[in-house]
């Protein structure tokens, strides 16, 4: 398994380690391990375990509600080749084994057609120099340098940038 197998399930399955948008702080803990940065301010929480940032709303009573969990995937060539150490959590590391310092999204997008996952382009201008894709089946936003950018922090034009997955709705499942 790769870093790449990584990003296919997560846009295929819309999960990451099993653990969706809608789980809680511990159930996350759980998932990625306890070794984190928190940043709580005004009822919201920043969580970053280094390839992999959650954010969460307080819904009181101490109770957290996670909004959005995104795979920093830029953060990547800032490490080196190869690269598992602090920036990839111990359990993802043990799941996949090494991350590439970039994904191009052509062979993300090839290793979701190859198991029959529609990713689409969406039309949003005011992205630049970003290009977006989306996976109806769960919902995952890519994120890609357009093949227009110039290479920037590592990254080069055409390589995915971040996958993202937003809580959805009550009533949506995962799988829309």
């Amino acid at each position: 398994m790769t870093g790449l197998d990584f990003l296919r399930d997560v846009c295929r399955d819309g999960r990451i380690l099993d653990v969706g948008p809608d789980a809680g702080p511990d159930a996350w803990a759980a998932a990625l391990g306890a070794d984190h940065l928190e940043d709580v301010r005004r009822g919201r929480m920043r969580r970053d375990h280094g390839l992999v940032e959650l954010s969460f709303a307080e819904e009181g009573h101490g109770r957290w509600r996670c909004l959005a969990a995104s795979v920093q995937v830029h953060r990547l060539a800032h490490a080196a080749e190869g690269a598992t150490g602090p920036l990839v959590p111990a359990p993802l590391a043990r799941a996949y084994g090494r991350f590439a310092p970039r994904t191009p999204l052509a062979e993300l997008t090839g290793a979701l057609a190859a198991e029959g996952v529609r990713i689409v382009p969406l039309d949003d201008p005011s992205a630049a120099p970003f290009t977006r894709w989306r996976v109806p089946a769960t919902g995952a936003l890519v994120t890609a340098l357009g093949a227009d950018a110039h290479e920037g922090d590592g990254v080069g034009p055409g390589d995915v940038w971040s996958v993202s997955l937003v809580r959805r709705p009550t009533g949506e499942g995962a799988r829309g």
